[in-house]
């Protein structure tokens, strides 16, 4: 292979590790401030072991699993160390290590459903009415908070709140439904 053929493969092997981590970096951090209280912890382990990945991605071999498993497994090891630099320091212990494993498995447990979640909850979120969806895209995307929202609606904060509520319990039905007819459609039980 010439040298020009070779970067032309690293730069297009480069490109689909950036995309593949651009995807996942939500769930990744999610995952690391689960299990690490203090934000600028969270933070300054996220970007380790974002460079841990850019270091080890010619290690990542899709036929071993997805790359968000990957990845996880590698922010395990920084929170494990984390927790054990923080004990040694301070002696004290956020997590004792079996609860934070346990933790870290349950949270790996849910994070393998949550892909069909997400499409549950496309499709549950085109069936809302037009007023719930836009109350609900208002409340999540906007830059207002609740109290300025109910005023905009004119109606009482509790009754926001309610509302509001009401959406996330629909949606919650939507996704567990469709989520079971999925599964029955598919065989699983």
């Amino acid at each position: 292979m010439s040298l020009q053929t070779e970067l032309s493969v690293n730069e297009e092997q480069d490109s689909e590790f950036m995309d593949l981590f651009v995807v996942e970096q939500s769930a990744l951090y999610a995952f690391i401030r689960s299990l690490v209280p203090n934000h600028s912890d969270a933070e300054e382990i996220f970007q380790q072991v974002a460079m841990t990945l850019w270091r080890k991605r010619e290690t990542f071999d899709p036929a071993l699993g997805s790359f968000r498993a990957w990845a996880i497994a590698i922010a395990r090891n920084h929170i494990r160390n984390f927790h054990r630099r923080e004990y040694r320091k301070d002696r004290v212990q956020v997590f004792a290590p079996d609860v934070l494993e346990l933790v870290a498995e349950r949270w790996q447990d849910f994070d393998e459903l949550s892909d069909e979640r997400q499409a549950a909850l496309k499709t549950c979120l085109t069936k809302l009415g037009p007023s719930d969806r836009q109350i609900l895209d208002e409340h999540y995307a906007s830059d207002k908070r609740a109290p300025e929202l109910a005023a905009a609606e004119n109606i009482p904060l509790r009754t926001y709140y309610r509302k509001i509520q009401k959406i996330r319990e629909l949606l919650l039905h939507c996704i567990s439904r469709t989520i079971e007819s999925e599964g029955n459609l598919h065989g699983r039980s």
